[in-house]
C-alpha cells in the first residue's frame, strides 16, 4: 500500500540510523585500542633495552665484570632496539650507537692490556649520551601515544554525542511524521464516522496538511462518504 511508503522509510531510516552510530562507535574503540596498545609495547621494549645497555656499560667498571657475557647482552639489547624502530629520530642514533660500540668493546687479548687507561679514554660518554637520546626518543613517543589515544577517546565520545543527537532529532521527526500522516488521519476518519453515525451527515474528512499519499485515501474515504451516505 502506497500510503505506508513515507512511514516505512522513517522507521528504515531510523533502524539504519541507530544501526550505523553501534557500528562506528564499535568500530573506532576496536580500531583505537590494538594500535595505542601496539606503540606503547614496541617503544617500551626499547626503553627497556636502552636502560639493559646503559647498565651493561655501567657494569664494566666493575673488577669482576665478565666482558663476554656483558658483550653479549649489550648486542641483544642493541638487536631489540634496531628491530623495534617506531620513530624516524631513532635510525640516526641507532648507527651512532653501532658504531661507538664497536670502538669500546674492542679490547685488547695481550695481558699489558690497561682497563682503566682504556676507560678513561673510550667513546664511553658518548655512546651512553646516544643510548639515552634513544630512550628520550621512546619516551616521547610513548607520551604521544597517550595523548593520542586521549584525544582520541574524546573525539570518538564527541561524536557519540552527536550522533545520539542526531538520532534523537530523526526520532523526534520520525514521530511528528507518524502523527501526522497516520495518527491524525485516523483520528479525523475515526471522527468523522462517530459525527455521521450521530446523524451529522455533513462532517468530512480533512486533506490539508498530510502527505500526497494520505490525501488521496482521505480523498477517496469522502468520496466515498458522498457517494454512499
Amino acid at each position: 500500500m502506497k500510503s505506508e511508503s513515507p512511514i516505512l522509510i522513517g522507521m528504515y531510516g531510523l533502524i539504519f540510523l541507530t544501526l550505523s552510530i553501534t557500528a562506528i562507535a564499535i568500530w573506532g574503540f576496536v580500531r583505537m585500542a590494538p594500535a595505542v596498545e601496539n606503540i606503547l609495547r614496541e617503544n617500551h621494549r626499547s626503553v627497556n633495552a636502552c636502560y639493559t645497555m646503559l647498565s651493561t656499560l655501567a657494569s664494566l667498571n666493575m673488577e669482576t665484570a665478565n666482558h663476554d657475557s656483558l658483550k653479549k647482552e649489550f648486542e641483544n639489547a642493541l638487536r631489540t632496539v634496531q628491530n623495534n624502530i617506531t620513530e624516524e629520530e631513532e635510525i640516526q642514533h641507532i648507527k651512532r650507537i653501532e658504531s661507538l660500540y664497536l670502538q669500546f668493546f674492542v679490547f685488547e687479548e695481550e695481558e699489558q692490556f690497561n682497563r682503566e687507561y682504556y676507560l678513561a679514554y673510550s667513546p664511553l660518554g658518548q655512546l651512553m649520551e646516544e643510548i639515552t637520546r634513544l630512550k628520550t626518543i621512546n619516551d616521547h613517543a610513548m607520551e604521544k601515544a597517550n595523548q593520542t589515544a586521549q584525544h582520541r577517546g574524546y573525539a570518538s565520545a564527541w561524536l557519540m554525542v552527536f550522533l545520539g543527537l542526531l538520532t534523537c532529532w530523526a526520532s523526534l521527526v520520525f514521530k511528528g511524521e507518524i502523527t501526522k500522516n497516520l495518527t491524525t488521519p485516523l483520528e479525523d476518519i475515526h471522527d468523522v464516522l462517530t459525527d455521521i453515525q450521530r446523524g451529522n451527515t455533513i462532517r468530512r474528512c480533512s486533506t490539508t496538511e498530510v502527505s500526497p499519499h494520505i490525501r488521496n485515501i482521505l480523498t477517496r474515504v469522502n468520496t466515498f462518504l458522498d457517494t454512499y451516505v
